[in-house]
């Protein structure tokens, strides 16, 4: 009787190491709502001394099953023209989830629960980002803006700007395809006190910058402009 609850007992012990060894594998989603045409992902993950794992070919349907625990690395190819601006990433569950789990996290059983997921960007590639994949689902959603050098600047009533030794702030409209879109930039000006031409070394120039609160632009652009000299006139007499 002992030498067979010893041998039951042993044999539960190995299954309970074998799945010891086989984490739970859980799955990255990528949201795609505002995803520019050509923008691109890569994703890998290890497991302590194991080679990398590539998973992007799952991401063709913007989901990649992950192992829990595993380090993920997701790197991130804007489409031309635009800028990676905002990534972030929450744990979610599906309807069985949900209803054995509550709200939080239970360090005890290693159990994260519909939360904020630590990304770490790298230092040398601001599309790089990694982070230890939870016991639950993972949510990343990216957002991306146009760059601000698709913009058209134009430089109004240019034929009026003439040196009279103060700033010169000509209008400016911001235009992107075919749009007015003025509302989403900052305007500022540089070498616009003395007379120059618009392809001198020190330029008038305007600067136009997205505002944080833009929804569709970032980043900054420039334009040259032309201050004219003042005409000269000689009193007689």
């Amino acid at each position: 009787m002992k030498k067979k609850l010893f041998t039951l007992l042993a044999l539960l012990m190995t299954v309970i190491g074998a799945n010891a060894q086989e984490p739970t594998t859980y799955f990255v989603e990528l949201t795609t709502d505002s995803k520019p045409e050509g923008a691109s992902f890569t994703m890998t993950y290890t497991e302590g001394s194991t080679p990398a794992q590539n998973v992007s070919t799952y991401l063709v349907d913007e989901v990649a099953p992950v192992p829990a625990g595993a380090k993920v690395t997701l790197t991130v190819t804007p489409a031309d023209g635009y800028a990676l601006t905002s990534v972030k990433a929450r744990t979610f569950m599906d309807g069985v989830e949900m209803r054995t789990r509550t709200r939080g996290t239970d360090a005890a059983e290693g159990i994260t629960i519909l939360g904020d997921v630590a990304l770490t960007p790298d230092a040398s590639d601001p599309n790089k980002f990694t982070f230890l994949m939870p016991t639950a689902n993972v949510r990343i959603s990216l957002g991306y803006k146009r760059l601000a050098t698709a913009v058209t600047i134009v430089v109004l009533n240019l034929d009026n700007i003439v040196y009279n030794g103060q700033e010169q702030k000509p209008e400016v409209n911001v235009e992107y395809a075919g749009n007015d879109v003025t509302k989403d930039f900052d305007i500022s000006y540089s070498n616009n006190v003395k007379a120059a031409a618009k392809d001198a070394k020190n330029a008038p120039t305007v600067t136009v910058t997205a505002k944080a609160t833009s929804e569709r632009f970032t980043g900054s652009a420039s334009t040259t402009f032309a201050i004219s000299q003042a005409t000269l006139y000689v009193k007689s007499g």
